[in-house]
């Protein structure tokens, strides 16, 4: 079973979600477990030896900033990143509209 990030979000064109993970990872289940705060660093050992080397040089890439604000949950689906069925809904049918009638995407999750 391949480590998932619950709230990550890489920069990839029709999906945000990694591609894959090399193995089962238990100390890595949120992105905050990938992080130094101390240095204000990504634990580059522990993205590189979890992920494969695409995922981990996106994840790299991405800049960490030097104050940490509170987590929270974001819907990016919608202008507010404010989930709400509505917003499922219309994704659910912009996704069925493209699929030319079914859904197969994998990058849809709900």
């Amino acid at each position: 079973m391949a480590t998932k990030l619950t709230y990550g979000v890489l920069p990839r064109p029709k999906s945000i979600a990694v591609i894959t993970a090399k193995l089962e990872n238990p100390l890595v289940t949120k992105v905050r477990d990938l992080i130094d705060y101390a240095s204000s660093t990504w634990r580059e050992d522990l993205i590189r030896d979890t992920f494969i080397s695409y995922d981990a040089e996106l994840i790299l890439s991405l800049p960490l900033c030097d104050q940490w604000p509170h987590d929270k949950l974001i819907w990016h689906y919608t202008a507010t990143a404010v989930f709400s069925v509505k917003s499922a809904y219309h994704l659910i049918v912009r996704e069925w509209d493209s699929g030319g009638g079914e859904s197969s995407s994998q990058d849809t999750q709900l």
